[in-house]
Order: C-alpha cells, then structure tokens, then sequence
C-alpha cells in the first residue's frame, strides 16, 4: 500500500514482515497516514470508514497488484486493493477450487 519497501511495519496493531509492494502512485499512500483507521479499522470496525477506503481504492491505479500482495501475503487484516478480509479469503477459495 506504500510506496517505500519496508521490511517491518506496525499499523493499526498488525505487523508487516514482508515488503510492502513498490506501487507508483497509491492512492491510499497520503491518506493512510492521516486517516490509518480508513484502511486498518480497529477489530470489529469494519463500517463508514471501511466504506470510504474502499471507493478510494475503486479510483486508484495500483488496485490490482495492491490486491495481489495481500492474496499473495496472505494478509488477514485490513483494506488492501479495495477488499476486505472476509473477501481475500473467498478469493483466494475460489482460486483453490478453479
């Protein structure tokens, strides 16, 4: 979701391992920093503000490999390439299943 490569990132609680993606222009990458809550709602949080992030993403040119490093990362937390969690994981069945 941003544009540096980070090895270790705390967001919202959740911790990322892995690189971040090199995206050229996300959207989300000023946003994110203002308002973290938008893309990485507290637990059971998921509502108007997910909202918002996600007609964000609708708009932006890095969705699809935003979306592919969480399905490729298997990220469980947070609003990546316009999805939510439950969603990556019906992807990801789906895939599985053909």
């Amino acid at each position: 979701m941003l544009r540096n490569n980070v090895s270790n990132l705390l967001i919202q609680g959740a911790v990322f391992t892995t690189p971040l993606p090199k995206l050229d222009d996300p959207l989300c990458h000023e946003n994110i920093a203002i308002k973290p809550d938008w893309f990485f709602p507290r637990p059971h949080g998921f509502s108007g503000a997910n909202r918002e992030a996600r007609e964000l993403c609708k708009r932006c040119p890095e969705i699809e490999p935003c979306l592919e490093y969480a399905l490729e990362n298997n990220i469980q937390s947070g609003i990546w390439g316009g999805t939510l969690p439950k969603d990556r994981i019906l992807i990801r069945r789906k895939r599985r299943n053909g």
